[in-house]
């Protein structure tokens, strides 16, 4: 069975946000450095808007 690749995204983020909050201490620029720190900003971002029209199931298709 093929898995539907919004999961994977939303598995992928969820994944790297729970890493993150690990690390409660360190800010994302700390930890990534420029431009990375930005370029997760852009992610995070973006996905929170993505969402509104594509909720996360926690399925796989």
């Amino acid at each position: 069975m093929q898995r539907n690749s919004n999961n994977i995204y939303w598995e992928n983020l969820i994944a790297i946000a729970s890493t993150l909050l690990i690390h409660e201490w360190e800010t994302a620029s700390e930890i990534f450095g420029a431009p990375d720190d930005m370029k997760l900003r852009s992610s995070m971002t973006l996905f929170t808007q993505v969402q509104i029209l594509i909720p996360y199931s926690g399925k796989s298709c």
